[in-house]
């Protein structure tokens, strides 16, 4: 099964498209009609690092 799908994305018969994008405090979020109250906006909180002093948490 993983050959015929490596095979068809050699051929083109399958093609894949990258829909991802980079989220930040700047990322649209849905708005919803009032009755539903409204999505909060995106933030980001750093939980972890791996930096040169190594890992923390």
């Amino acid at each position: 099964m993983l050959n015929q799908l490596v095979e068809e994305l050699r051929d083109g018969t399958i093609r894949v498209v990258d829909l991802t994008q980079p989220l930040g405090p700047e990322t649209p979020v849905i708005q919803l009609p009032d009755m539903f109250g409204q999505s909060p906006g995106l933030s980001i909180d750093l939980i972890s690092a791996y930096d040169d002093a190594g890992p923390a948490w």
